[in-house]
């Protein structure tokens, strides 16, 4: 299967008092956000048996638990004003939030530019156990330059710890500088 692997036959023997056998069954991990997944294991007499025991409980149940998540900004784009600041971008953990992950982030230019528009921020975002949200900041540098609006990119990448990137555009936030100065002089 593609969630684990299949065991279609196997004879467990029970020695004398011996009352319990484990069968292990191998799970497929991935990266993939999946809903829980079930599969049985069901037990059947194996024809003759010495003694009179028969079976107890023949078909069990096993839950496959999602242990992967996801990052993403929560917008896929963000406008704000010159005079802002400063723009904070939310990046959201969907998925399992049971163990720690990050995810690096940086700075793009587009149309802006590093240190005449805005200020290059990169680094790491650390989600611990049960952290499913975050804030990157990125300060904007105001001029009073009569231009166009511009914009620069806010980029996640290499995720660890059972998570990827969540599907296109949202790894990516897309910032554009409205210019608030005056067009006419």
């Amino acid at each position: 299967g593609v969630d684990y692997t299949a065991i279609t036959a196997g004879l467990l023997t029970f020695g004398s008092g011996v009352m319990s056998q484990t069968i292990a069954v191998s799970i497929t991990n991935d990266l993939a956000i999946d809903p829980t997944k079930t599969f049985n294991v069901r037990l059947n007499s194996a024809g003759t048996t010495v003694g009179s025991s028969g079976l107890g409980v023949s078909l069990a149940q096993v839950q496959i638990v999602d242990d992967d998540s996801e990052f993403q900004f929560a917008l896929a784009s963000t406008n704000l004003l010159e005079n802002a600041g400063s723009v904070s971008l939310l990046v959201l953990r969907t998925g399992a939030s049971n163990s720690v992950a990050t995810v690096q982030f940086s700075t793009l230019n587009g149309t802006a530019t590093n240190g005449l528009d805005y200020l290059t921020n990169s680094g790491v975002l650390v989600f611990g156990t049960n952290i499913t949200n975050q804030t990157i900041t990125v300060l904007l540098t105001n001029d009073n330059v009569v231009e166009l609006d511009e914009t620069f990119l806010v980029v996640l990448s290499t995720p660890t710890g059972q998570a990827g990137l969540g599907a296109a555009p949202f790894p990516t936030n897309v910032v554009t500088i409205v210019n608030h100065d005056n067009l006419v002089q």
